[in-house]
């Protein structure tokens, strides 16, 4: 009976120091929410784009099991290597010992108390197109393996993967989002306003029209055909815009938008985005516009000028017309309703710039705002946005363009947009577009394309654009 007693308390003390010298688990899963925290993911954001602190978040159980926990990370690509706070390679290490993977609170379970922890990864890891990657470790000084994420039920000797293999998570940093831009309120962040400026110009193939401003931003897209078929509507009615208001009377921000709110570029350098709109008129100075001799080419050019930059801008729009070959759709009809914009980009400083170019849409498909949908086709790398829904504009308080009582939208309407940075000037090989807004974002109403690109002191660099139409003469085409 004494044996048996003693027995009994000897496996106690043995079980009590195997718990204790062993995290049960240690957790990571990127996508999920943070207990206590709103809004938040444990990879904060789980998308990482260049410039971006990323908090990384552990779950580990039991408070008292272990003591120290570890992030062991890399930016070259390769798997980080290390055990127990010292790394190996080109691995780097935060450790919780030195206070830089952070307790942040408790949180109470059927099994026990687990703990929150937190880690900033430093600015090293925010470089565009890095590759991240990380591993997440617990042990305790006193005894006892480390503990690696994902793995659970290690505190009675034994996990439920009993290799205990340290898992890798990492990401890529994307291109940065664009923001607002240069002169507005909160330049890092959503979307830029509306702003156009001297609506005059147009170009078009019988096919398909495009209306700009005098900065190229478009602001119509006619199409299918130069003006519109039976089911498409313009947004509104008449043009606002100061003195050149027609008819009078109108309300603020109409001007009979087809598809398209806006769409243009826009150039970041110097971490600040500045929008070929030109709100307020910060960003670029010299504006000119004229058609380009003889021809429906509409060229444009500007200089972006703020912060001491001096990039010249030209655009080129024109709709292709009479071509020998026309790219085909799915069923092998001829593509004619494209919109081509081409950019020079010239570099007049003294210094190499490092730019972002995006190419922003805002789009009011079949006359409203309220139907949108988009994506992007990666194996196009193109944004699509279409509006392919049935119904009545007095049913959803649209705009009806005719005089009878009532309109019926029964089309389907798609616009796709893809961005290119060519080899040599007037060239086709090239590179197209591999960022976008859809890898940190569900905005259906918005979206943008981007690519990265060096300008040092004289060059001149060409990115293209090319917007296209597709129609079905009915409703909730998926195959457009």
């Amino acid at each position: 009976m004494v044996l048996n007693r003693i027995a009994f308390v000897v496996s106690g003390v043995l079980a009590s120091a195997l718990a204790w010298g062993v995290p049960a688990f240690v957790e990571h899963l990127s996508a999920d929410p943070v207990f206590g925290e709103s809004g938040v993911t444990m990879r904060n954001p789980n998308t990482p784009r260049e410039s971006e602190a990323v908090d990384v978040w552990a779950r580990i159980g039991y408070s008292f099991f272990y003591t120290d926990v570890a992030v062991y990370y890399t930016v070259d690509g390769t798997n980080p290597g290390g055990s127990k706070g010292i790394p190996t390679g080109s691995t780097l290490v935060l450790r919780s010992s030195a206070s830089q993977v952070n307790f942040v609170r408790n949180q109470s379970t059927s099994g026990g108390t687990v703990d929150w922890w937190r880690a900033t990864l430093p600015a090293a890891t925010r470089i565009y197109g890095q590759n991240v990657k990380y591993r997440i470790g617990a042990w305790h000084s006193a005894s006892g393996p480390e503990v690696w994420a994902n793995n659970y039920g290690c505190d009675d000797g034994v996990c439920d993967n009993p290799a205990n293999p340290p898992l890798t998570f990492g990401y890529l940093n994307g291109i940065a989002w664009p923001g607002a831009g240069q002169g507005q309120p909160s330049p890092q962040v959503g979307y830029p306003p509306i702003h156009h400026w001297k609506e005059e110009a147009v170009v078009g193939n019988t096919f398909i029209n495009a209306m700009l401003d005098q900065n190229g931003t478009v602001y119509d897209i006619y199409g299918p055909g130069a003006g519109a078929v039976r089911g498409v509507s313009t947004k509104n009615e008449g043009y606002v815009g100061g003195l050149d208001t027609f008819p009078p009377g109108l309300p603020p921000g109409n001007r009979g938008q087809m598809h398209f709110n806006h769409l243009m570029a826009g150039i970041r350098v110097d971490g600040l985005t500045h929008w070929l709109s030109n709100p307020n008129g910060q960003s670029f100075s010299n504006v000119t516009q004229t058609y380009k001799g003889d021809t429906n080419v509409i060229e444009g050019a500007s200089r972006l000028t703020f912060g001491g930059n001096n990039i010249l801008v030209q655009q080129f729009d024109f709709a292709p017309y009479n071509l020998a070959t026309w790219p085909q759709d799915a069923s092998n009809n001829n593509l004619r309703g494209m919109i081509v914009k081409r950019y020079l980009l010239t570099n007049e400083g003294s210094t190499s710039k490092d730019l972002r170019f995006y190419v922003y849409g805002d789009w009011a498909i079949n006359g409203g705002d309220n139907f949108d949908q988009s994506t992007m086709d990666y194996s196009r790398r193109a944004m699509l946005a279409w509006d392919n829904t049935d119904r009545f504009t007095n049913s959803t308080g649209e705009y009806n363009p005719t005089t009878t009582g009532d309109y019926r939208k029964n089309v389907s309407v798609y616009y796709a947009a893809a961005l290119k940075t060519v080899d040599s000037i007037g060239g086709t090989s090239g590179d197209w577009a591999t960022d976008d807004w859809r890898a940190s974002s569900s905005d259906q109403g918005q979206g943008w394309i981007a690519t990265r690109l060096t300008l040092a002191p004289g060059q001149t660099r060409e990115v293209n654009m090319i917007v296209a139409n597709g129609f079905d003469n009915f409703p909730n085409a998926t195959g457009t």
